[in-house]
């Protein structure tokens, strides 16, 4: 009604008038649009805390922030990481500079641009809807009328195309600083990256289990040096693999990705032996000690060695994607439920240390922190009670199976880090 309204109120004037006021409107609200994306421009740069001129500084203030790097961290120290040639700063991390502005409000809150965007969109959408019915309301005839109106439409796609998404981006950007960050956001973020780590050693050790049954077994791959396995069986194991790896479902192929980018540490695209021992060494040796449960007492090397051979079907001695993808499909995959309860009761009895027949979150935090610093007990608590609707300070053994089971079929599909594919 209130468009319609706006419409007629120009039935006394002149089609060419009626022509330019619409599109005096809507290039002004695209000059609008212009000044509210400077000034949340500006704003932003007033309230943001500086980064170091340095890039290397830079570098070196956000190492390890990203869940890849918090997979590959063994022993204190980042594997794979690029040197940073002559910068010596390193013994004193690099902190960011305060903002220009520190401790002042911006310009204006993040609300009031929120609803300016929304006041400008509004007015948009009616200057549109005004063209629509004066083209309706009566046919243009003079080139000055087709002029004008073609003007007005031009806004439009300028708005939409250039405008529009830096002003978002900056709103954006703008209300994630300060005060005004979302701290659920962010704590959500913290959770999912702290699961995705949780699952990716639910996985190592699923794949450090594989082998050791198949060598209890007596499968001449697993056994070291694997004697007797030829290219040939190598070849049909591949093959084998590459099938049930096609079969998995988007998530569990992305958790295969997030195995082999921790693995490649120098992102060449091939992973040797030493490689995989050292992402696989903290896992096994926080399990010394515990040869009744299924990672035994492997060596590191050893297991990495019989990965390789499984699908070593080129004779190269080194991991590429391809044969990644198979080697984890057929430790995964075709798993009875029996074979699942078996491998998170043997994870589970790892866990509990003193027998009692339950785990806390003390104890599984604390086994955690032996395969990687930075998991506390707080989020441990917080994963479970995402789980379990309530706190759980403690967990039986058929709990603590259910909250594996569920970790890992709800792992988000997440983009690949690097430029392998899958």
């Amino acid at each position: 009604v209130f468009v319609v309204s706006f419409a007629l109120t120009f039935k006394g004037l002149p089609f060419t008038s009626v022509e330019l006021v619409l599109c005096g409107v809507a290039w002004a609200l695209f000059l609008a649009a212009l000044v509210l994306t400077w000034l949340l421009e500006e704003d932003t740069f007033r309230i943001t805390p500086r980064v170091p001129e340095d890039a290397r500084a830079t570098l070196q203030l956000f190492c390890g922030t990203s869940d890849l790097l918090m997979r590959q961290k063994t022993e204190g120290k980042f594997l794979g990481c690029p040197g940073l040639g002559d910068y010596d700063s390193f013994k004193q991390r690099p902190v960011l500079e305060p903002a220009p502005e520190s401790g002042k409000a911006g310009i204006l809150s993040s609300e009031t641009y929120t609803k300016l965007v929304q006041l400008i969109t509004f007015w948009q959408a009616l200057v549109i809807t005004a063209l629509l019915i004066s083209y309706l309301s009566r046919p243009m005839e003079t080139w000055q009328e087709v002029a004008l109106y073609a003007l007005a439409w031009a806004e439009w796609p300028a708005m939409i195309l250039y405008v529009v998404p830096r002003m978002i981006r900056r709103l954006t950007i703008r209300s994630s600083i300060g005060e005004e960050t979302c701290q659920l956001a962010v704590r959500q973020v913290s959770l999912d990256a702290k699961g995705s780590l949780l699952r990716y050693y639910v996985r190592l050790i699923q794949i450090v289990a594989y082998v050791s049954h198949r060598a209890k077994h007596g499968e001449s791959w697993a056994i070291s040096p694997g004697t007797g396995w030829t290219r040939d069986q190598a070849r049909a194991a591949w093959k084998r693999g590459k099938r049930l790896f096609n079969t998995l479902p988007h998530n569990q192929k992305q958790g295969i990705w997030h195995i082999f980018e921790t693995w490649d540490m120098n992102n060449d695209g091939s992973v040797q032996a030493d490689e995989i021992a050292k992402n696989l060494s903290k896992l096994i040796s926080a399990n010394l000690g515990c040869s009744d449960n299924i990672l035994g007492e492997r060596d590191p090397e050893v297991v990495a060695a019989a990965l390789i051979r499984l699908v070593d079907y080129d004779g190269t001695g080194c991991m590429c994607w391809d044969k990644c993808q198979a080697v984890a499909a057929l430790a995964f995959s075709k798993k009875t439920e029996k074979d699942v309860k078996e491998e998170t009761d043997a994870f589970y009895q790892i866990v509990d240390k003193d027998g009692d027949g339950s785990i806390t979150v003390f104890e599984l935090t604390e086994w955690l922190t032996k395969i990687h610093q930075g998991m506390r007990e707080e989020d441990i608590a917080s994963l479970l009670y995402l789980h379990f609707d309530s706190s759980k300070p403690k967990l039986t053994k058929a709990e603590f199976h259910e909250w594996i089971v569920s970790l890992m079929q709800s792992s988000p599909a997440e983009p690949a880090a690097h430029g392998h594919g899958n």
